[in-house]
C-alpha cells in the first residue's frame, strides 16, 4: 500500500522539448534553469516559425495556454506535481504581423507548501 502512494506521489517527466531539467529547489537556482530552458526552447522553436505549428507542438507536450490567442505575446504553463511543491514551465512566446516566432523565453518557478 505505501509503495502504492510513493508510486502516485512521483513526479511525471518535463516535457521532451525541455530536455533534462533538474529541479531546484533553491530559489537562488531558478535563474539559472530558466536560462537552461530558454536555450533549450530556442533550440527546438527557431525563430521564423509559424505560430500554428509551435502552438500545437506545445500543446502537445502538455503545455496549456495562458491568456488570450489574439496577443503577440503568448504563454503556455506546464506544472509537474512534486510534492510537497509544484513546478512550473512557463513559455513565453513573440510572434509577427505574420504569425512567425520572433522570441522565446522560458521561465521556471517552484512553488512548496
Amino acid at each position: 500500500m505505501l509503495g502504492v502512494a510513493f508510486w502516485m506521489l512521483r513526479p511525471e517527466p518535463i516535457p521532451d522539448l525541455l530536455g533534462d531539467l533538474p529541479v531546484r529547489r533553491n530559489p537562488a537556482e531558478w535563474d539559472q534553469v530558466s536560462r537552461t530552458m530558454t536555450e533549450q526552447l530556442r533550440r527546438n522553436l527557431p525563430p521564423g516559425s509559424r505560430e500554428e505549428s509551435v502552438v500545437e507542438t506545445l500543446s502537445s507536450q502538455g503545455f496549456k495556454a495562458v491568456g488570450s490567442a489574439e496577443d503577440k505575446d503568448r504563454r503556455f504553463l506546464f506544472e509537474r506535481q512534486d510534492f510537497p511543491c509544484v513546478e512550473r514551465f512557463i513559455v513565453q512566446l513573440t510572434f509577427d504581423d505574420a504569425h512567425r516566432l520572433q522570441d522565446v523565453l522560458g521561465h521556471y518557478r517552484l512553488v512548496c507548501l
